[in-house]
């Protein structure tokens, strides 16, 4: 049998790909996929998902943060983000806290939808892709003004 990060080369012999699975979560997903100087995050959604999407886009920057430097990478090295916005009139709130967050100089690629999203009480979810290393880390998320 193939295990998770093995192939089968066609002749019948096993091959590891060095896939590395950060942070599973149960037997569905990882948290932290990284392979070939690449990392990819599943999509980061708020804790409390009671708040209104200015403080949901809060909580997620700091869970970011954390699972990139469990990749040894950080915000810096991010070249593509996509954020899943419930709701477009909300996407002010979410530049706001965005435009601060990203380093300036440095920022990735940027997609931003409204999708219909499975968990119903999140109003935002953003999902990563980074390289692994580049420059110096840039300073942590402060509160954004009002």
């Amino acid at each position: 049998m193939i295990g998770p990060t093995e192939t089968a080369t066609g002749k019948g012999r096993i091959q590891d790909v060095g896939i590395q699975y950060i942070r599973p979560s149960g037997s569905r997903t990882s948290q932290v996929v990284a392979h070939g100087g690449l990392v990819w995050l599943a999509g980061q959604a708020a804790d409390d998902t009671s708040e209104d999407v200015a403080e949901q886009i809060q909580q997620s920057p700091s869970k970011i943060d954390a699972l990139l430097a469990e990749a040894k990478t950080a915000r810096h090295s991010i070249s593509s983000s996509t954020i899943w916005l419930v709701d477009h009139h909300s996407f002010a709130a979410t530049h706001e806290v965005w435009d601060v967050w990203c380093q300036p100089g440095q920022v990735p690629t940027y997609t931003c939808v409204e999708p219909i999203l499975a968990f119903s009480p999140c109003a935002v979810e953003i999902v990563i892709v980074a390289t692994v290393g580049g420059g110096p880390a840039a300073p942590a998320l402060g509160p954004v003004a009002p």
